[in-house]
């Protein structure tokens, strides 16, 4: 969670997979307020928790009952961009805990999660050095 010591990755990020760092913020933030978060630190919303391994990794360091933004999916409902907002969480069920992916067409700036989650690549340069692809906005 926020706070923890420096890794590979960098001060307050967590090593998830090999070259993949995330970043749980607990900050209740708007969806596009924690997006432009991640970006700041060189990262962006994770995109997806889908395989086994990322469930795990996330089961393993989310509270209960905590919802987390993640990164737009493309949405079968047409809203205003065609995406819908996405949170994870976990919650209790039949005494097991389940991590629980949600969608949702509220992205207004009026609306927020208890936290987020960035998502960032290392990278190694060829003379061995780690760096950090720092992801901008393009005007």
């Amino acid at each position: 969670m926020e706070g923890e010591g420096a890794s590979t990755c960098g001060l307050g990020w967590l090593e998830m997979e090999p070259s993949v760092c995330v970043r749980i913020q607990t900050q209740a933030l708007t969806w596009s307020q924690a997006s432009n978060e991640c970006r700041k630190r060189g990262g962006h919303l994770m995109d997806t928790i889908s395989t086994g391994h990322r469930w795990r990794f996330f089961q393993e360091r989310l509270p209960l009952k905590k919802a987390y933004w993640i990164n737009k999916v493309q949405s079968q409902k047409m809203s205003e961009d065609g995406l819908e907002c996405r949170s994870v969480h976990q919650e209790e069920h039949e005494r097991r805990i389940k991590l629980v992916l949600k969608l949702s067409e509220n992205c207004d700036e009026h609306h927020q999660q208890d936290g987020y989650i960035c998502e960032r690549r290392m990278h190694t340069s060829s003379t061995g050095r780690t760096y950090y692809r720092i992801l901008t906005k393009s005007t």
